[in-house]
């Protein structure tokens, strides 16, 4: 039909008030009057109506409405059963995938679940063997929303398996950064970081679980031999990093350090120091803004140089902030707001950085970094003064934030600050030979 007869067509209804027209759309006026409409298509005619409107939204449609997407693949997914093509049902298998992706990226993680597990249910048996990319895309979505609807056991056996089938290195690093996060949030750190430590030794890093005083003191070493003389705050315009399997391996390094905080600190140490190095001879990426933001925690608390460990966290956040690197922005923020920002500047100024990293997180499912956040922000408050009712405020909504995420080991974090109003206490480290760090350190 033109669109002069669709208007004559829908007059009389109009006219009757039981639609009306904005521009060149149509819409019922009343969700009751459009299930008596509904009604008047018999029963076993609607898939075939469904699948019909589905198919001309698919044809009709374009990328500037991407939010038709759902509706789009709410009618197909009704006639789906009448879907006899291999190919069509690839098709509509592509857009559920499109779908669960955006309503993942909406936090509506329980619609995701059901759009990927119907697309899923479209592929045939050979689909590893006739779209390996597309299969692996669904399992891979499925898990991350599984973990993030508290579905743990389901996605722990769906990653295992996934990660026997991973054909590309990109492929078994994203897999191995859903296992490792999974992991940490189980409370097995350990186990997190023998996943991450196997993806590592596969790409020709030898780590140990626990490395040596003297392993961390070479990787700083080759750090400043790197940097030679140029200052820190011209890193920002390096090169971006271009090779996908050296960005997809600074991934696993980002996912691992969390973990590694809480099994070695000369393994979370030497991983910061690893992703500034590959970053200083491959150039920047969105890992080693984390990177970057974290590195006070070397160069100041223990080698002593917290003006240097400032420049480079200020570092990780322009680079997140002015070059377009901002896939880890809550963790830069969180970062430089708790380990850089309050051995320079007065402990209250970096409170806001670090609730926004809890914002960002949490709105993009890092519910890690998100727990990480609120706890390091407690730290921040009994640090700052702030009234202990304030303070006990906050820890409970941490609390109840961590419970909710099932982050056992934040949730006994703070467990602990608010039965004994618990202070953190400085870390005792091997200190390093400052005279050997002083001839290389250029300053």
């Amino acid at each position: 039909m033109t669109q002069d007869e669709i208007h004559s067509a829908l007059w009389d209804a109009v006219r009757a008030g039981l639609v009306f027209r904005l521009d060149d759309d149509y819409a019922f006026l009343h969700d009751r009057i459009q299930e008596a409409a509904y009604a008047l298509v018999p029963e076993d005619e609607r898939a075939v109506v469904h699948l019909r409107i589905g198919r001309l939204l698919a044809r009709h449609s374009s990328d500037e409405k991407p939010e038709m997407i759902f509706e789009i693949v709410n009618q197909l997914n009704r006639g789906v059963a009448l879907i006899t093509s291999i190919e069509e049902r690839e098709q509509v298998a592509e857009l559920n995938l499109i779908a669960g992706n955006r309503a993942r990226l909406a936090t509506a993680y329980d619609s995701s679940l059901v759009y990927l597990a119907t697309g899923e249910a479209l592929l045939a048996e050979d689909c590893w063997e006739r779209r390996y990319a597309l299969a692996f895309a669904m399992q891979l979505k499925r898990a991350e929303c599984e973990f993030l609807t508290g579905e743990l056991a389901t996605a722990e056996e769906r990653l295992s398996t996934l990660s026997g089938r991973a054909a590309t290195l990109v492929d078994r690093a994203a897999v191995t950064c859903s296992r490792v996060a999974l992991y940490t949030t189980l409370d097995r750190s350990d186990r997190a970081v023998e996943v991450g430590l196997e993806y590592l030794r596969y790409v020709g890093v030898e780590w140990s679980p626990h490395p040596t005083d003297e392993e961390v003191l070479q990787e700083c070493e080759r750090m400043w031999q790197l940097l030679r003389s140029r200052p820190i705050d011209e890193l920002l315009d390096l090169p971006l990093m271009s090779d996908p399997d050296w960005r997809a391996t600074m991934d696993v390094f980002a996912q691992v350090a969390p973990p590694a905080r809480f099994t070695d600190g000369n393994l979370h140490h030497l991983l910061f120091l690893r992703m500034t190095n590959l970053s200083l001879e491959h150039g920047n990426c969105d890992g080693s803004c984390y990177a970057y933001a974290s590195l006070n925690i070397v160069l100041g608390h223990r080698c002593g140089d917290y003006q240097a460990g400032f420049r480079f966290g200020k570092l990780g956040v322009d680079l997140a902030e002015r070059r377009g690197l901002d896939r880890f922005t809550a963790r830069v923020y969180m970062c430089f707001g708790a380990f850089a920002m309050p051995w320079t500047k007065h402990a209250p100024i970096s409170q806001a950085l670090m609730r926004r990293a809890f914002e960002i997180a949490n709105g993009a499912g890092d519910l890690t970094f998100a727990a990480y956040s609120t706890k390091n922000l407690i730290t921040n408050l009994f640090f700052s003064g702030v009234p202990l009712s304030e303070v006990q405020s906050e820890a409970e909504h941490g609390l109840a934030f961590a419970r909710k995420a099932r982050f056992g080991l934040i949730s006994d974090c703070f467990n602990v600050k608010l039965a004994t109003q618990w202070l953190p206490q400085p870390r005792v480290l091997h200190p390093w030979p400052l005279d050997r760090f002083a001839a290389t350190h250029p300053r």
